[in-house]
């Protein structure tokens, strides 16, 4: 008897957790820095982060970051702090798919892997809002 209840005790503590994949993808513990900035109407590139000016000489340099804790966003710029929120709407295998609003504005944003020309492979955050899609890679 004892034994099957501590089968049943087994089965119920540990089943719950069983097929539950976890998160490979995060918006949470990076502190992501601005790759470019881009118009969603025609995707010209607006801004650029810095270093990066080769790749768009007529892109304007931004040193823009982005960090999530608890639900809540906040972009720096060398002058100025903007808070916002994020909530997951789905995570899988290949992104977490999030909905994140700043003042007004919001929109979707994705955490997932991209693949570079020359293979390097890293985590990026992709988000639109306010007519810009903004895309993020992790800090040095």
């Amino acid at each position: 008897m004892k034994k099957l209840f501590a089968l049943i005790l087994a089965v119920v503590l540990l089943l719950p957790g069983c097929g539950t994949p976890a998160r490979k993808y995060f918006i949470e513990e990076k502190d992501w820095q601005v790759v470019t900035v881009q118009s969603a109407e025609d995707g010209r590139v607006l801004f650029i982060g810095d270093g990066r000016q080769d790749a768009y000489p007529d892109a304007e340099v931004i040193a823009l970051s982005c960090k999530a804790e608890a639900g809540r966003l906040t972009f720096t710029t060398a002058d100025q702090t903007h808070e916002g929120s994020y909530a997951l709407q789905q995570s899988d295998e290949n992104a977490a798919i999030y909905t994140v609003t700043v003042g007004e504005e919001t929109g979707p944003a994705a955490v997932s892997i991209t693949t570079y020309g020359d293979g390097r492979a890293e985590q990026t955050l992709v988000m639109q809002l306010g007519g810009y899609s903004l895309y993020f890679a992790p800090a040095a």
